[in-house]
């Protein structure tokens, strides 16, 4: 900890003084602190004294949550360029269509089912965003029944993610692009905040014919990626299965 050496220690651990010292404060404050008196550290200190102790993540959170405050936002991490082997392996287990997804909404990993609905491996990196496939792609737009009402419910989920990163270069860039859309741009108007975990999608694949979704989207925070699958019923499950097993598909 860069102190110097203070003789064998009855205990394992810094001493309240040393505590104190660390965080660059005095040892009656500190004290009174540990005591639970009613001395309302600022943010500035309850930083110090997290550094101080060394504190991970999560306590650090729970430190500032117990004094009553917010702790400051950290800079957003660099997003990935790919999805982690673990996660891709999660996908080519699902028979669904599936898609993983960063906190900008890029598409960066995906199963065959969903490459077949959506066509991921075909589009320029840069165009794999949920978002953008949403109101730059007219093939998509023409698949999607009832654009329109689930274009609403997009532009009131990405403001959500938008609202709770809102120094986020990443979120910034991609609403940058949504700009240049005049129906992203007359929706982001309406101010309208949502979040779902659970929609009901209806397709109508140029092959496949009609197909009923249920999409789940799952949020993993540590690796700041969202895992989106696509649950058919009935009737689809066996069309795309179908479609998987032909003859042409095969080969």
């Amino acid at each position: 900890m860069g102190l110097p050496s203070g003789g064998r220690r009855r205990t394992p651990g810094l001493r309240r003084e040393e505590v104190a010292q660390l965080a660059g404060v005095s040892v009656a404050w500190y004290t009174w602190l540990e005591q639970g008196r009613e001395i309302h550290p600022s943010i500035d200190t309850l930083e110090a004294i997290s550094r101080a102790l060394r504190l991970p993540p999560e306590e650090r959170v729970h430190a500032f949550a117990l004094a009553g405050r917010e702790p400051p936002r950290d800079s957003p991490p660099p997003l990935p360029q790919l999805a982690p082997a673990s996660v891709q392996a999660v996908l080519g287990a699902i028979a669904f269509p599936a898609y993983v997804s960063d906190r900008a909404w890029n598409v960066i990993a995906w199963n065959a089912p969903a490459d077949e609905l959506f066509g991921h491996a075909a589009r320029a990196p840069a165009d794999r965003n949920s978002m953008v496939i949403a109101f730059g792609d007219p093939s998509f737009r023409a698949m999607l029944v009832n654009w329109s009402e689930e274009a609403g419910h997009l532009v009131a989920s990405f403001r959500r993610a938008h609202d709770e990163a809102p120094d986020d270069p990443a979120l910034e860039r991609v609403l940058e692009r949504l700009r240049g859309f005049p129906e992203f741009r007359r929706l982001w108007a309406n101010h309208d905040v949502r979040q779902r975990y659970f929609a009901r999608k209806e397709l109508h694949h140029p092959i496949l014919g009609t197909l009923l979704f249920e999409s789940q989207s799952y949020t993993s925070t540590p690796l700041g990626l969202r895992l989106v699958i696509f649950v058919p019923d009935a009737r689809t499950a066996e069309r795309m299965a179908g479609r998987a097993n032909s003859p042409r598909r095969r080969a």
